[in-house]
């Protein structure tokens, strides 16, 4: 009996894990091939309100500011707002210094955090349709019209742009998050298509004036936004035709400070939001929920599950199976040692093709193991330091 215990524990959660990263887009891949092909929309020109938030971002703010104000969209119908969170470098200054050419600054008096900024300016902006981006994200010109071009389907409430991430460096850390990112952009396609998307990049996306409500302080707004519009009966789609652009980290430490900031603020956000793991009332929505974020931060807890039965159930004379057991090591052993020697490779600066994916897989799961130590003692991770 133990032994059977221990060996669907372990086929459980190996089974779990496989489900998360292949089996989900799978099913989506399924209920896309029944799916119509989706409105690509039609060119509308809404008043539209363009949020920059902000904390100490003097290094990019003004080429942000320039490249928004270039713009291809009607400045009668455009409204630039930075929310600057109490910065406390030249911020302020470069924010002030568009204000002839229409810009308007918001410097909040204390730090409330990016959500809260948003929060702030969504009660000065004056548009029909709000849209969010960082100070360091990069668009073309055409970009916000093309975003904006999915809120001419009234069902639409939300709508994620396609974000690059760019390697200028070409690191193990640079390789990985593109590499992850072209998966979740690969996902995101799917869920936008079959039904809705479940989040959305926070470095740029556009919500609908009346389907926003104010996002409490301590939730991720970028994961959140969807579920709030979709209680209220509208989707959130993705919009490929609208491309952003980020540089990723290079450096292992500032990319796992960001994951982890990230996984704090979405697992708060996945317990705030729990209602809505009701298939019977939200139906797929809630499978996708579950699947692409509730069983994707248990995934290091599953791992550390695979990683202790494995050698039990191969030499604890717990089962008749050991034999099969121990030959499981061999690949399971195998990711381990890549991951480990990616992390190597990076430390040293030697550049070994094929061993990004396996650390970076690694670095995300270590990375969202802490975020959920960290959130069980308390953090919450309101507030934000840019780190790019």
């Amino acid at each position: 009996m133990a032994a059977l215990t221990l060996e669907a524990a372990f086929w459980c959660s190996l089974a779990a894990i496989v489900w998360t990263y292949a089996g989900y887009p799978a099913l989506l891949m399924l209920l896309a091939k029944f799916t119509p092909d989706p409105d690509r929309g039609v060119e509308i020109e809404p008043s539209v309100t363009v949020i920059i938030t902000a904390y100490n971002e003097e290094r990019t703010l003004a080429t942000k500011l320039e490249d928004t104000l270039q713009l291809d969209y009607p400045k009668d119908r455009l409204q630039v707002l930075v929310a600057s969170d109490c910065s406390d470098d030249d911020t302020d200054a470069i924010a002030h210094s568009f204000e002839e050419r229409g810009v308007e600054l918001l410097a909040l008096p204390e730090r409330g955090g990016k959500t809260a900024a948003q929060n702030t300016a969504v009660r000065q902006a004056q548009g029909d349709i709000l849209v969010f981006t960082d100070a360091s994200t990069k668009f073309h010109a055409q970009t916000i019209h093309r975003l904006v071009a999915a809120f001419s389907d009234e069902r639409v409430g939300c709508a994620g742009a396609e974000l690059d991430y760019v390697s200028l460096e070409g690191t193990q850390v640079g390789q990985g998050a593109g590499a992850y990112w072209r998966y979740e952009k690969y996902v995101k396609s799917l869920e936008s298509r079959v039904h809705s998307l479940i989040g959305v990049s926070g470095c740029l996306y556009a919500v609908r004036r009346s389907a926003y409500s104010e996002i409490a302080p301590d939730m991720i707004s970028d994961l959140v936004i969807a579920s709030e519009v979709y209680t209220k009966g509208y989707r959130t789609i993705y919009a490929p035709e609208a491309v952003a652009y980020e540089t990723t980290h290079e450096s292992t430490g500032r990319e796992f400070a960001m994951r982890v900031r990230i996984a704090v603020r979405s697992i708060n956000g996945l317990l705030r939001y729990w209602k809505l793991l009701n298939p019977f009332q939200y139906g797929l929505f809630s499978v996708q929920l579950f699947s692409h974020k509730v069983l994707r931060y248990l995934v290091p807890e599953l791992l550390l599950i695979l990683m202790i039965l494995n050698p039990v159930l191969a030499f604890g004379d717990v089962t008749e199976r050991a034999r099969f057991y121990q030959w499981l090591l061999w690949p399971h052993g195998l990711i381990y040692v890549m991951a480990i020697a990616g992390w190597l490779s990076q430390s040293i600066g030697i550049r070994v093709p094929g061993l990004h994916i396996p650390f970076y897989f690694l670095q995300v799961n270590l990375a969202a193991f802490w975020a959920f130590v960290l959130f069980l003692f308390g953090e919450r991770k309101t507030i934000w330091t840019p780190v790019r």
